[in-house]
């Protein structure tokens, strides 16, 4: 995974722009899931992403996915080990 978290050329880091004085109710139709109801329904969020950028495109802004459907990529790597193991 070298070439991942890094601000660097050829690097493939993903960036948050963060507001972490944001208070954001929760509700279903706020939250990008196939259902009809959430456990989180009245809540609210302190703190909210503004702007996601993954691989130097836009993704999401202001919490809404504005993303390309399949832009994500699956990277194999090793299970973690516990300590002990």
């Amino acid at each position: 995974m070298a070439r991942q978290g890094s601000l660097a050329v050829g690097a493939d880091a993903d960036v948050v722009v963060w507001d972490p004085q944001r208070r954001q109710p929760l509700g279903a139709a706020d939250l990008d899931m196939a259902v009809d109801q959430s456990p989180y329904e009245g809540t609210v969020a302190i703190g909210w992403p503004e702007l996601v950028l993954s691989r130097g495109r836009q993704v999401a802004v202001d919490g809404r996915f504005t993303g390309e459907l399949g832009w994500g990529r699956y990277i194999a790597r090793a299970p973690l080990q516990s300590e002990g193991e």
